[in-house]
């Protein structure tokens, strides 16, 4: 009983997880290494899944190859809500008025994190344009559906690029489009999931 206790308790955060976090775009299907080291722009429409009215706590990555051991990210990432036109070292003169949602130059294990107070929407298109050169190592040209900006100098304006490069978008559901109540967060899911397990032991047990 005791080992069958945990196993539950161990299923129930993974589903805790899975219920608050996961990909909002990407793509994991080129295999065509970048060749030099450029700086990096995607466009992208978010999904309309059934009950999602928004996500927060999100974060963005490039990959070197196909999985998360790959994820790659540097300097400042700029979220938008229009295209940028210009080059690299100006996109810190970027602000709400020309399209900044947010920026972050928060950086861990390889993924860019925006934090929990920024949020997007479902069926919008957003872009994202980081200012800092990315590895020779970035695959591309795979079989994603975004329009992705790239360069090679920091004062030359993004050129679009006839293919599409390996990302990940990602970010936990806030709310839901009937008035239901919000998803709750991962903690509130992980705290709940042991207490609400003991109950059920107890009644098992008698």
């Amino acid at each position: 009983m005791r080992r069958w206790f945990s196993r539950m308790i161990f299923l129930g955060a993974i589903a805790a997880w899975q219920l608050s976090a996961g990909t909002i775009s990407g793509d994991t299907t080129g295999t065509t290494l970048a060749g030099a080291e450029y700086y990096w722009g995607v466009n992208f429409l978010t999904p309309t899944p059934a009950g999602v009215a928004a996500w927060n706590s999100l974060t963005f990555n490039f990959y070197a190859g196909s999985d998360a051991a790959t994820a790659t990210a540097a300097g400042t990432l700029y979220l938008l809500s229009s295209s940028y036109t210009g080059a690299p070292n100006a996109l810190s003169t970027v602000n709400t008025a020309s399209g900044l949602i947010a920026s972050t130059s928060t950086v861990s294990g390889g993924v860019w994190d925006f934090g929990s107070s920024v949020t997007v929407t479902p069926g919008t298109q957003y872009w994202v344009f980081e200012d800092t050169a990315l590895p020779e190592t970035i695959r591309g040209l795979g079989t994603g559906p975004e329009n992705v900006y790239y360069t090679s100098d920091p004062a030359v304006a993004f050129g679009s690029l006839a293919g599409s490069v390996n990302y990940n978008f990602s970010g936990s559901p806030v709310g839901d489009d009937d008035g239901s109540e919000d998803t709750p967060e991962p903690t509130t899911l992980l705290l709940m999931a042991p207490a609400l397990l003991l109950v059920l032991r107890r009644r098992l047990t008698r």
